[in-house]
């Protein structure tokens, strides 16, 4: 026996907003959609298991991985300090390309 789950069901199964599903199916990258009732749909379990483990296990490694790290401003002084700083190198790159 096939197991089909609806909707709410499957966006539990999968641990996915209904939004995400949505997207996925609109591009092709979620399996087809069974019509239960005139506004209800559902997916088969089967085909959800398959899917999720062609899934990606984890993230590939960065294109730039040498980015710096940046804490961002919590206080106005903190935020004051970062755009005197974003200044000072900005105006020292133009005094660099003028030379």
């Amino acid at each position: 026996m096939t197991s089909v789950l609806n909707m709410t069901m499957t966006q539990k199964y999968t641990s996915l907003s209904r939004a995400t599903i949505n997207r996925h199916r609109e591009i092709g990258d979620f399996p087809q959609a069974l019509q239960l009732t005139g506004n209800r749909i559902g997916f088969y379990v089967s085909e959800l298991d398959e899917w999720l483990a062609g899934r990606p296990r984890k993230k590939g490694p960065e294109v730039n991985d040498n980015k710096k790290l940046l804490r961002c401003p919590q206080t106005p002084s903190e935020l004051a300090e970062a755009r005197q700083q974003d200044y000072a190198e900005l105006k020292a790159k133009r005094q660099g390309d003028a030379v």
